[in-house]
């Protein structure tokens, strides 16, 4: 409520605009129980006749930020999509005193950028490509990190700072802050950000355990190339993950660097890229348990050989481990 009433007091001035702008692009609140808030965004977009934020709202409304589950992303979609719309309808505003305030406000020297930043990135992108074309290339990072620094591009920033080892940098955890969502692609969708790490300038381990994701996240994080410098995944409580998504990353992502796959105490390992993942712990739980996480688990799995499985006490996980290898030979 006190976000509500402070973003309704915000006055009639340009940067007002930008600031709002800003907010909706980071969904500061990606729950539903924030539709008033941004409800009371929108209105004061309307409210400001800044026409200047009529093209960053569309363009949200075609790639919309992280917002929970599926349903609220499509109101906030309509929402954005619908202010645009009544923003491109308005009458120029007749020339009071209102309207002098904010033509004066218009004369403040804008940032660097301008106020609304839309940079391109395609020469970056072309550049990050080659590193995850060969992930093990530190090297080649080095290279790239200066490239990208030339384009002032903070990731360039980025793979400098952890290549010279400087990981307690304050400066890292700066710039992971303001450009995590970034660094990180989609992958930011169905994973939590406190649980991922960067090496060398690139994302190393991740926990995928976002809940209430849709389906079009889901499958944006399949083919996304950030997948390719990640060493270790661990998966949250497994029902958070669709068991159709876990098979599709397994045979469809880029995982030349995987080598350790957890899920709850279930850990795989592997020495390289081809090599064979081998079952490193097996669960001791119930029975339910043990069919709900290993059958999942190994079935979607192009599993060669499975070593180092002690004899387990439950009939029915043998018999899992044994549809697994017969699945994958």
């Amino acid at each position: 409520m006190q976000a509500k009433q402070a973003i309704a007091k915000l006055p009639d001035d340009p940067r007002t605009t930008v600031f709002l702008i800003s907010m909706l692009s980071k969904a500061n609140w990606p729950g539903s129980s924030a539709k008033e808030i941004w409800e009371t965004v929108c209105d004061k977009l309307i409210a400001l006749q800044d026409r200047r934020a009529i093209e960053p709202l569309r363009a949200m409304a075609a790639t919309p930020p992280y917002f929970q589950g599926a349903a609220f992303t499509k109101w906030c979609v309509e929402q954005i999509a619908a202010t645009a719309d009544r923003l491109a309808k308005q009458k120029a505003r007749p020339d009071d005193a209102a309207t002098n305030k904010l033509a004066d406000a218009q004369l403040a020297t804008p940032p660097k950028l301008g106020w609304f930043a839309t940079r391109s990135t395609a020469g970056a992108d072309a550049l990050l490509a080659k590193v995850w074309a060969a992930p093990d290339d530190l090297p080649l990072r080095s290279v790239i990190g200066d490239a990208l620094q030339e384009l002032e591009d903070p990731w360039g920033e980025l793979i400098a700072l952890q290549m010279a080892a400087k990981s307690d940098s304050p400066r890292i955890k700066e710039l992971l802050k303001t450009h995590g969502a970034r660094f990180t692609g989609p992958l930011v969708h169905v994973s939590s950000r406190s649980s991922m790490t960067f090496e060398h300038g690139f994302l190393a381990s991740c926990t995928v355990d976002r809940q209430m994701v849709g389906r079009r996240h889901w499958e944006d994080v399949v083919v996304a190339p950030h997948w390719a410098t990640v060493r270790h995944v661990a998966f949250g409580p497994w029902g958070k993950t669709p068991r159709w998504w876990f098979k599709d990353w397994l045979h469809k992502s880029n995982l030349a660097s995987l080598r350790e796959i957890q899920i709850v105490n279930v850990t795989l390992t592997r020495v390289s890229a081809s090599g064979p993942w081998k079952l490193e712990k097996t669960p001791q739980r119930t029975e339910w348990a043990v069919e709900d996480t290993v059958d999942a688990l190994l079935k979607g799995m192009p599993l060669a050989e499975l070593s180092r499985i002690p004899a387990p006490s439950i009939t029915k996980y043998k018999q899992l481990i044994a549809d697994a290898i017969e699945a994958a030979s």
